[in-house]
């Protein structure tokens, strides 16, 4: 991705502003292209600090990594500021006064946190001072904003020059500019917007460099500059006085705090903004038109939540730490890294539906915690019951060393992270598949097979699989692992893939008593749910106890079950528990199932599967090299299914492969006071070739 953006975006439009010394820009970078192009296009550096020294160009800092600032612990915030700060004043000689705001993602709060950092001003959108009941030409101006009697300047960024740069003609775009221009020459119109939009984007490398949009604007730029005073930031910082000072409420982009919206709220907000939009009164009105919060991604989607609990508490571990730890600093690293906001949300870009970015974070967060964990070795287990992810309820982690799980008692007694540790891999990062309001789109959306020219990616119709609509399925559950399941007799594996079935217990969501024992050797997790089975409307009362046990030296999980059943009647019943894996690739060939033995190849993970009298079912993932492996001490039937999502991404709607649901199922029938048990064991070990 950085090398495509970087020959279609990022160097050629460097060389062309590089012809056009005498107009200002602000540039910003983020901290991971910057580590990028140093490592593998040092030659670009050249050019930027010739350009730096031949023109009037500002580096615009950031936080490094690119996080969204409300997501993060301050001390995380300010360290990550300070880093971009750092990496800028040692590579291009610059103080970097300004600061440029990831997904432009506002909460006043923030405003102390820059200000302690040294940063002077920041870009939002103008949307943002709509939201504070800015509008008209009281916009064409900075504002002071303050938070504990710290303060600093924000710019708004235009929302009309975003849409319309680089898509509208070049002259259209400069008689926009002076059309708002002042006899007194007061007026000031600011453009901020992401860099990828001048040949990242669909269509638009032809457009800007090919068709020459880019070099044209800057050419009518120069003619006009009798008419068009242009400046970097810090000249607009440093010579026109702010209008007054203003406070700004939570805001992002008006797309963003669509996206945020839960998917029945955003139904609902969808509706009222068609009908909306064509009234007369329009542009007056949507001033209070707005949508919802950046934090409530992780009320939206629970593996973004995951995500950021996760990153929550491998952060607060560093930050016991002693600064002069040797750990501390390359610790801090993993973590930042971690921290970049791509998984952590989702709009038109494909963010936390992509499961190679929640890998990525995950791997460095796990990296993170391993480090600052290196004191604890296999000889030691650590269990910790506390409420990880916030919402109100305790969950439990047991780790040694070698791997480490999470348990979420009240969620069906399901584990919801397994770390490899030495891997850095969370074998179960699954997606469940969710609706989406853009998915009403799937059923009507007709491409234009010649549409080829540059729009905005907001604008822009999805190139799609016209038969991608079936496979629109829902799951009414999170895909975690260690799910259990009362099936009726007629289940079968396509049944399972489309979710179409009813699950005749209250087990899968149930909330389940733990209890912690810890032995000489290993520790052991009880769950214990006394529910109910629904046969023909009557309640059939029955208990499952299931014990997970973590052992010293052991990447092995062992798993007992026992049901034993509590009702007046005797139960028959197919029972199921569902193990879910991420493995990333679905359709490849060095990912696959193997049955019984490892000689026993089956197919790829992308496939379903089903197959009778197992009492071993495999995952090898020689990408890897990893060898993941169930046994059960009773033989099963066993179901194979694929979880894939729809999802959009700038150019398309995705299937995107998110996991493998491995399902073995058992008849069980149980007289009154009668006990079933069963053994699984789990097993992570190297591939053996």
């Amino acid at each position: 991705v950085f090398e495509k953006n970087y020959q279609n975006s990022y160097l050629p439009f460097l060389e062309i502003i590089s012809e056009f010394p005498d107009i200002p820009f602000s540039l910003h970078y983020s901290g991971s292209l910057l580590e990028w192009i140093e490592k593998n296009h040092p030659e670009f550096f050249d050019i930027l600090k010739k350009v730096i020294k031949n023109g009037n160009i500002e580096i615009f800092g950031g936080a490094f990594y690119e996080p969204i600032l409300s997501m993060l612990p301050d001390r995380d915030s300010i360290g990550q500021i300070k880093l971009m700060q750092k990496y800028i004043k040692k590579t291009f000689n610059q103080k970097p006064l300004g600061f440029w705001l990831t997904e432009r993602v506002w909460e006043q709060t923030i405003v102390k946190i820059l200000a302690d950092c040294g940063v002077k001003y920041t870009i939002v959108d103008d949307y943002h001072l709509k939201n504070a009941g800015i509008f008209g030409e009281k916009l064409y101006g900075s504002y002071v904003t303050e938070d504990q009697g710290r303060t600093i300047s924000v710019f708004p960024s235009d929302e009309d020059l975003r849409y319309m740069i680089p898509f509208a003609p070049p002259d259209v775009v400069v008689q926009y500019l002076i059309d708002r221009g002042t006899d007194d020459g007061t007026r000031l119109l600011v453009y901020g917007d992401d860099g990828e939009k001048f040949g990242g984007w669909p269509g638009t490398k032809e457009h800007v460099y090919k068709n020459k949009w880019l070099f044209n604007f800057l050419t009518l730029l120069r003619k006009n500059k009798d008419s068009i005073n242009i400046l970097t930031i810090k000249d607009a910082f440093n010579t026109i006085k702010p209008l007054a000072k203003i406070y700004i409420p939570t805001s992002s982009y008006r797309e963003m705090m669509e996206w945020s919206l839960p998917y029945e709220t955003g139904v609902i907000y969808e509706r009222a903004y068609h009908r909306l939009k064509n009234q007369v009164n329009w542009d007056e009105n949507k001033l209070f038109f707005k949508g919802g919060y950046w934090r409530n991604f992780k009320y939206k989607y629970p593996e973004a939540n995951r995500l950021y609990a996760k990153m929550v508490e491998v952060s607060n571990k560093i930050n016991i730490l002693k600064k002069n730890n040797p750990d501390y600093k390359q610790a801090l690293i993993s973590l930042y890294k971690g921290q970049c906001n791509c998984p952590y949300w989702h709009g038109v870009f494909g963010g936390l539906y992509l499961n190679h970015l929640r890998f990525a974070t995950y791997k460095n967060l796990i990296e993170a915690e391993k480090i600052i964990s290196s004191g604890n070795n296999q000889n030691n287990i650590i269990v910790e019951e506390k409420d990880f992810d916030a919402d109100g309820y305790n969950e439990i982690s047991v780790e040694n060393g070698l791997i480490k799980i999470y348990i979420k008692p009240d969620q069906g007694g399901n584990i919801y992270e397994i770390d490899l540790i030495e891997k850095g891999f969370n074998v179960i990062d699954t997606m469940s598949r969710r609706p989406e309001v853009y998915h009403s789109d799937l059923y009507k959306e007709v491409i234009p097979k010649n549409q080829v020219e540059a729009i905005s990616i907001h604008n822009l119709s999805k190139v799609k699989d016209k038969e991608l609509y079936k496979y629109l399925v829902y799951d009414w559950y999170d895909r975690n692992y260690l799910i259990d399941h009362f099936f009726p007799d007629n289940i079968n594996v396509h049944n399972l893939e489309m979710n179409n079935y009813r699950d005749l217990g209250d087990f899968t969501l149930g909330k389940y008593n733990p209890e912690i024992q810890n032995k000489k050797k290993s520790v052991e997790i009880i769950l214990s749910r006394t529910g109910y089975l629904y046969f023909n409307g009557v309640k059939n009362k029955i208990n499952i106890k299931k014990t997970i046990i973590l052992e010293k030296y052991s990447s092995t999980i062992k798993i007992i079950y026992e049901l034993k059943n509590y009702s007046d009647e005797k139960i028959e019943t197919i029972f199921g528990v569902e193990f879910n894996y991420s493995m990333l690739a679905g359709n490849s060939g060095d990912r696959y199932y193997y049955f019984q033995e490892k000689e026993n190849k089956g197919g790829i993970l992308g496939n379903p599967f089903t197959k009778r009298n197992l009492n071993s079912v495999g995952i090898i993932d020689e990408w890897q090299n990893l060898d993941i492996n169930l046994q059960f001490k009773k033989p099963a039937l066993v179901y194979g299914v694929p979880v894939k999502t729809i999802s959009q991404s700038e150019t398309q709607y995705e299937k995107v492969y998110q996991s493998s649901a491995i399902i073995p199922c058992w008849k069980i029938s149980l007289d009154k006071n009668e006990k079933w048990n069963l053994e699984i064991i789990q097993s992570f070990k190297n591939n053996q070739k």
